[in-house]
């Protein structure tokens, strides 16, 4: 059997965060992306600026909180020689041997691995705590957002945490992750609530 081609991959957009370095034994190709040239040690930094990302041939107007959420939730756009992404938020850094290893590990024969909230098992709960943060999101989209979601998905069934997954990029999660994308545009850029 052939070993899928693996990339790690993240974005950071903005002044919100600054590149974390890679082990240097990482294994495979990392790709940031960003709106500028940064100090990547063990990333090969690719800049976009999004002002207009096309999604399936339309142009989307992305904000600058939702450019790297862009990439997240477009594995196959961001990285289209990989069959399977392993996706990291800017704020993570890597501190485990044999991370990718570890990832490939974690998704087995599954199509997308991800790890639960750590500190919240709700949607609603981390809706409600996100309107909270006022200096980030938009209150009233979240509740709108929340309101909207009471409506067919139940209180109290699990919380992902969106920083770290591992996919493979079957036209199933391709699909799922261009849904997730459209919900982080209709509602709010607080990608839980909308996955």
């Amino acid at each position: 059997m052939v070993p899928p081609r693996v990339v790690l991959y993240s974005a950071i957009y903005g002044p919100y965060d600054w590149v974390k370095p890679l082990p240097v034994d990482l294994g495979i190709p990392a790709i940031l992306y960003s709106d500028r040239v940064r100090e990547a040690p063990g990333w090969e930094v690719r800049v976009v600026n999004h002002g207009i990302a096309t999604v399936k041939g339309e142009p989307r107007i992305t904000a600058p909180m939702l450019a790297h959420k862009f990439w997240k939730t477009h594995p196959d756009v961001a990285v289209p020689e990989a069959d399977v992404s392993i996706w990291i938020d800017g704020s993570m850094e890597i501190q485990v041997d044999q991370y990718p290893v570890r990832c490939l590990d974690a998704l087995g024969t599954d199509d997308w691995s991800c790890m639960p909230h750590p500190s919240r098992w709700c949607v609603y709960a981390e809706g409600e705590y996100s309107a909270t943060l006022t200096w980030r999101y938009d209150a009233a989209s979240i509740l709108a957002q929340l309101a909207c979601y009471r409506q067919f998905h139940p209180g109290d069934w699990g919380l992902i945490a969106t920083g770290a997954n591992v996919r493979r990029h079957t036209p199933e999660v391709i699909e799922v992750c261009h849904q997730w994308w459209d919900e982080c545009l209709n509602w709010s850029h607080q990608d839980q609530l909308s996955l």
